[in-house]
C-alpha cells in the first residue's frame, strides 16, 4: 500500500512531465526529446541526462541485440532506478517489483516509440 501511495504521489507531481516524449519536443530528434524527458522527469543536469541515456541504452539496447535507444528503454531504466532506490532504502535488497516494473512498462510503451 505505501509502495502504491509512493507511485501515485510521484506520478501527481511530475503529470506534466509523463507524457509521451514526441510530445515535449516535436521538431527535435529522438535523442533530444528523450534527454529532454529525463531532464523534466528526473530533474537531472545536462550531463547527468547523458549518463541516464548512456546507461539506458547500455541496459537495455545494447543486450541482447544491439539497437537504437528508444523511448521504453528510458522508461524502464528511469523506472527501475527508481524501484531500486526505493528498494534499498526499506529493504536493503532487490525485490521482485523491478521485474514487474520491467514486464509492465515493457506492455504500456510500444517498443518503436
Amino acid at each position: 500500500m505505501a509502495m502504491a501511495n509512493s507511485v501515485r504521489a510521484r506520478r501527481n507531481s511530475t503529470a506534466g512531465a509523463c507524457c509521451p516524449a514526441s510530445c515535449l519536443l516535436p521538431q527535435a530528434s529522438q535523442s533530444e526529446r528523450y534527454a529532454r524527458f529525463i531532464e523534466l522527469r528526473s530533474g537531472a543536469t545536462p550531463s547527468t541526462v547523458l549518463t541516464v541515456m548512456r546507461r539506458a541504452a547500455e541496459s537495455f539496447a545494447d543486450w541482447p541485440n544491439e539497437r537504437p535507444l528508444n523511448f521504453r528503454d528510458v522508461v524502464q531504466y528511469l523506472a527501475v532506478t527508481d524501484c531500486l532506490k526505493i528498494d534499498i532504502a526499506v529493504a536493503g535488497v532487490r525485490s521482485r517489483i523491478v521485474d514487474f516494473v520491467i514486464d509492465i512498462v515493457g506492455q504500456v510503451i510500444p517498443r518503436d516509440l
